[in-house]
């Protein structure tokens, strides 16, 4: 399982005909540069614009490409977003 798309409860409220409720948490990590605030984007350049930054796996793959790209005076930005869904079951006698 990608630890970016955990899933935070899938909980039901116990009747068989009561809604059930999924939530998922989607964690994207990109490295930016303090002094400038631009984004490390695809082919190592550097861009304003988040969207166009590029995503890591993990908190650990973005510092080791840090690393590995010999960046100082960076900081990892990691942007939360959550996602629901509601589930509602449709019983065989409601459909008559």
């Amino acid at each position: 399982m990608d630890t970016n798309e955990l899933p935070i409860s899938a909980t039901s409220r116990g009747s068989k005909f009561d809604s059930q409720f999924l939530r998922r948490l989607i964690t994207r990590v990109v490295i930016q540069d303090i002094s400038s605030r631009l984004y490390l984007s695809e082919g190592d350049f550097w861009t304003l614009e988040i969207e166009a930054a590029r995503s890591f796996d993990s908190r650990t793959a973005a510092l080791a490409e840090a690393t590995l790209l010999g960046l100082h005076n960076v900081q990892l930005v990691l942007s939360r977003d959550i996602k629901e869904w509601e589930i509602v079951p449709i019983g065989a006698d409601l459909i008559a």
